[in-house]
């Protein structure tokens, strides 16, 4: 009777372990990298409208409900903060369970619209498009940037991206992409 031998079973199960161990990882990356490429066209939109609305009001909006584009997809988030990024009103963070949308307000330095990760671990980086800078080292208005707080710092803009760092200023390195 043929069969197989207990030390070739424990091989064939070692190198399936050996196996999973490398490709695992890689999977992760990827399944984090299309999430990434999910919030770049929400940001997009986001930033195009805000600059629709800076040309007709002089001002940006600092609330979804001011601008002419709609996030259905991104419901309203009722939490209390917005993760990392300030905002100017209650209407100003869009989430799913992936990300979140901010219309991010902070008039007397920096005015962008940004993508965060909502959770995992690259949960506080993100994407950005700048409006308006005041003296951030780096930050062009209408350039597209990768950022990440302390917490994820060197985890996603430069594997990611191959994003250049360009400044870092309040604990959060900004890249250009």
């Amino acid at each position: 009777m043929k069969g197989f031998t207990l030390i070739e079973l424990l091989v064939v199960v070692l190198i399936i372990g050996i196996l999973s161990a490398v490709a695992l990882p890689q999977y992760q990356k990827a399944v984090w990298k299309s999430r990434a490429s999910a919030m770049l066209p929400n940001l997009r939109a986001l930033a195009t409208a805000q600059e629709a609305y800076y040309m007709a009001n002089g001002a940006y909006a600092t609330r979804y409900d001011e601008l002419d584009v709609s996030f259905d997809s991104l419901p309203l988030h009722t939490g209390v903060n917005s993760g990392y990024l300030s905002t100017a009103s209650d209407d100003a963070v869009r989430a799913n369970e992936n990300y979140r949308l901010v219309i991010n307000s902070s008039p007397a330095s920096f005015m962008h619209s940004a993508s965060m990760f909502e959770q995992g671990p690259y949960f506080g980086g993100g994407l950005l498009i700048a409006h308006y800078v005041n003296n951030l080292a780096g930050i062009e208005p209408g350039g597209l940037y990768c950022y990440e707080y302390a917490v994820v710092k060197g985890k996603l803009c430069k594997p990611f991206y191959g994003a250049r760092e360009v400044g870092t200023a309040n604990s959060i390195t900004y890249y250009k992409m």
